[in-house]
């Protein structure tokens, strides 16, 4: 099976993933479905690191934000992998997959990285 990669080193550039849109960086040479993949995945990643945070505000500081993260995506002939990774040594916990099946953008599988 024909394996074909896209890696978005987005810390390459310097680059935040909020700041696509303002960046010199851009996603308009990818494939559509790159980019609708990776809204899902970026939609599922926020929302987890939302329930890591937990109900007490004091957990503010310490609180990873997506934006601490760097993303990699890949594809084969029937899902996309999306992966975020933390940016910066030291962050505790690891990062997250997302496997998102190219017929129907659906999360298909979700994996914690230590």
């Amino acid at each position: 099976m024909f394996a074909f990669a896209i890696a978005l080193s987005l810390a390459a550039v310097g680059v935040r993933a909020t700041e696509l849109g303002e960046s010199p960086f851009s996603l308009r040479s990818a494939e559509p479905g790159t980019v609708r993949a990776l809204a899902v995945a970026r939609a599922e990643f926020v929302k987890r690191l939302a329930l890591e945070a937990g109900p007490d505000p004091a957990d503010d500081a310490t609180r990873r934000q997506a934006d601490d993260f760097d993303i990699a995506i890949t594809q084969d002939a029937d899902h996309y992998r999306v992966d975020f990774t933390p940016s910066q040594r030291g962050h505790r916990g690891g990062g997250y997959g997302y496997l998102i099946a190219k017929d129907s953008y659906r999360v298909v599988e979700r994996r914690m990285y230590p």
